[in-house]
């Protein structure tokens, strides 16, 4: 008994991390704060997550930029005995690019549309980036995912 308890214990922290994450090859960010897609089990909300690909990038390129899960708000419990209604979904958004104190839009009136409040654009990599660490974002839609710009 205390074997299958010592063994349960241990894949909880596993199945916790299960939820986000990275693809292998690209920038994935899991954030935490309100976003929809709730299964109708309170606290079941799935945050909003930003995947880049590549992240290995230049000046000039294109990356292909997919986000899930963009709704404002999480509405998964009943209230007063009416089904959870969905929350709506962040339109208009603007993509951005940050290196530094500088920040380049590189998409706007972005719209999280479908089942999973999701997006999926291809972006340029503005021509004044410099190598170095980056971060490409939903303007005040949570937190960034890194890009590398290198160098021709």
């Amino acid at each position: 008994m205390r074997f299958r308890l010592m063994a349960a214990t241990a894949l909880v922290p596993l199945l916790a991390a299960c939820g986000g994450g990275s693809s292998g090859d690209g920038s994935t960010v899991d954030n935490s704060g309100a976003a929809g897609g709730g299964s109708g089990v309170a606290a079941s909300c799935v945050a909003p997550t930003l995947t880049v690909k590549p992240v290995t990038v230049q000046a000039g390129d294109k990356v292909q930029v997919t986000g899930e899960w963009f709704a404002d708000g999480c509405n998964d419990v009943a209230i007063d005995g009416q089904p959870p209604q969905p929350p709506p979904p962040f339109m208009n958004m603007t993509i951005e690019l940050r290196q530094g104190d500088q920040t380049w839009p590189v998409a706007s009136d972005v719209d999280a549309t479908g089942d999973h409040y999701a997006f999926d654009l291809s972006v340029t990599i503005p021509d004044d980036v410099h190598p170095g660490k980056a971060t490409l974002q939903a303007k005040d839609r949570g937190f960034p995912t890194d890009l590398e710009v290198v160098s021709e």
